[in-house]
């Protein structure tokens, strides 16, 4: 077993008494550590002990970790998108950010699963109702669209305005991009242009000012 390895790791483990409370909490924390600590020095296998640990201690964090983990095929676990599926709902079931995310990637891409772009919406609109910007940033998406509900390009901009509004730089280009071709606003290339400046050296953005400012259609 890895606590077997070093003082430093017991240390770690030991159950706090403070105040006649049990900090038991605390303890799935010190697993994500270590396995975070033997995962940087490429020791896949005692990562994989400690955060399969704190997973079975219910570590919401942990669950997510190792369902990117199948997914992606990485930190040693196999790709497997029916094992990454499982641990990802298991995340998702307490409301971990990641794991709605992870869950609508798998059913929008169709990985393990079949393609569901109404279910891939949903946990989208999970994520996104806790404020991360990536999720935010697919519901716009999703709507602009039409996937899994009415294509709606107003919409689709009421949601990258606040994917933007938190830095997200797709989302700004992409209101740039509406505004260039009047997608659901009026066409307004001064206000194209705003957007594009806003994404600080985005690669395909500068491409639409260089062809906007010097006045040709971009390609």
């Amino acid at each position: 077993m890895p606590w077997k390895n070093s003082w430093f790791q017991i240390g770690l483990l030991v159950v706090v008494i403070a105040g006649g409370l049990l900090v038991w909490d605390s303890l799935p924390w010190a697993e994500m550590i270590m396995g975070s600590r033997a995962f940087n020095r490429n020791d896949n296998n005692q990562g994989k002990q400690w955060l399969e640990m704190a997973a079975a201690r219910g570590n919401s964090r942990a669950e997510a970790e190792i369902g990117l983990s199948y997914q992606m095929g990485g930190l040693g676990y196999p790709q497997d998108y029916v094992e990454a599926m499982k641990w990802d709902q298991e995340a998702a079931a307490q409301g971990n950010m990641q794991g709605e995310d992870y869950l609508a990637e798998l059913y929008e891409g169709g990985l393990g699963v079949q393609q569901n772009y109404a279910e891939a919406m949903n946990w989208w609109q999970k994520a996104a109702a806790q404020g991360d910007d990536l999720a935010e940033l697919m519901v716009g998406r999703f709507y602009e669209n039409g996937w899994g509900v009415p294509k709606d390009t107003a919409e689709a901009r009421r949601w990258y305005q606040k994917a933007a509004a938190k830095g997200n730089v797709l989302s700004e280009y992409t209101i740039g991009y509406l505004y260039e071709n009047g997608l659901g606003v009026p066409k307004d290339a001064a206000t194209a242009i705003q957007w594009y400046q806003k994404t600080n050296g985005f690669y395909p953005a500068q491409q639409r000012l260089a062809a906007l400012q010097g006045g040709r259609t971009p390609q």
